[in-house]
């Protein structure tokens, strides 16, 4: 099943630029640490479950970082999508 995400664009006219809304998937794992995809919930859950909901045994790649699926605590999305703050480092 394909899915389609529509982006949606704002201006700041106070600083003149302009901030893209991206689905953003916050991981929690185990140990209390937190880390945010540029990805949509569902396709996240795609890549560290099989079919039947079983979490995958062993490491789960994604671009820049690697999870094992066995200390995922919570799957959730961030509901304010709009991007502040540069400390935050979203993997892809």
């Amino acid at each position: 099943m394909k899915r389609y995400f529509i982006t949606i664009c704002r201006i700041d006219n106070k600083k003149g630029v302009i901030k893209m809304k991206k689905d953003l998937c916050k991981i929690t794992l185990s140990n209390g640490k937190e880390i945010t995809f540029q990805k949509h919930v569902d396709e996240v859950l795609e890549r560290i479950q099989d079919s039947e909901g079983k979490l995958y045994d062993g490491l789960i790649h994604f671009s820049e970082i690697s999870i094992n699926p066995k200390y995922v605590v919570s799957v959730e999305p961030v509901s304010n999508s709009f991007r502040t703050d540069n400390q935050r480092k979203i993997y892809t």
